[in-house]
């Protein structure tokens, strides 16, 4: 091969732009000839590929699965959540007494809770009526807005 086209062959490979029939032809170049001085460490790289080439692995070696290790975070995950629950099931009984829940023993107490309530749920109710005092206003707005148009 002529030393010209064996460089430029040479640049091609260091560029990544060489066919594999081209690196083909430099490794038998390199594994057969004389071999230039300035070119000898790309003899290095291609009897070392060719050698990497011919090696085999011994024998079959197996990947380890995940699967396991998912179902037994996934029953663990189950549990936990299970036991979760129920403890929070059983907080929630304790805190509220059953015997204590809504006993009143008068008719006036009764009464007089009845007429708190309402009056709680009356201001509840003016506060938020005070709020659509704005809404109002805006609809005046809109309706002026359309009437002109």
């Amino acid at each position: 091969m002529e030393l010209h086209k064996l460089e430029s062959l040479v640049k091609r490979y260091d560029d990544g732009g060489t066919t594999l029939e081209e690196e083909k032809l430099l490794k038998k170049y390199f594994h057969s000839e004389k071999v230039p001085e300035h070119l000898k460490e790309y003899e290095v790289i291609f009897s070392f590929s060719e050698e990497e080439k011919n090696i085999c692995h011994p024998g079959k070696f197996k990947l380890k699965s995940d699967k396991k290790w998912y179902a037994i975070i996934g029953v663990a995950a189950s549990i936990l959540i299970a036991f979760g629950i129920f403890t929070f099931q059983e907080n929630q009984q304790q805190n509220f007494p059953q015997n204590e829940l809504g006993t009143i023993e008068t008719p006036e107490e009764a009464y007089f809770k009845a007429k708190e309530t309402l009056q709680m749920v009356a201001q509840i109710m003016n506060n938020s009526k005070e709020e659509l005092v704005y809404l109002d206003e805006f609809n005046k707005t809109k309706n002026q807005i359309i009437k002109i148009k």
